[in-house]
């Protein structure tokens, strides 16, 4: 789906992409490295329509994309559990610290 010369989107079929597994995909750096070579300007990147559409895009089979997404989705879950404790210890030791000098 062609927006305007700065900005495109792309309709899937669903019944051959997992949306919340392209929404990883399109973040990744596999793609981005695919992308990146396309891309023209200095201040602002720019791609062409032409250049998108004729980019040889490998997808694994539904059942595989759902797979893939539910392992990211805990490992994002996951990640963010480890980065709340760690704030809190940080914030401990804060504390601590704080308490020793006083």
């Amino acid at each position: 789906m062609y927006l305007n010369s700065f900005c495109f989107g792309y309709r899937s079929n669903f019944k051959l992409v997992n949306p919340f597994f392209l929404s990883y995909y399109l973040r990744s750096p596999h793609l981005r490295q695919i992308i990146f070579p396309l891309a023209q300007g200095i201040s602002r990147f720019n791609i062409s329509k032409k250049s998108i559409l004729q980019l040889p895009i490998k997808l694994p089979k539904l059942q595989e994309q759902k797979d893939i997404y539910r392992i990211l989705q805990d490992l994002e879950n996951l990640l963010s559990l480890q980065h709340q404790k760690l704030a809190k210890y940080q914030s401990v030791k804060k504390s601590l610290l704080q308490q020793m000098f006083i």
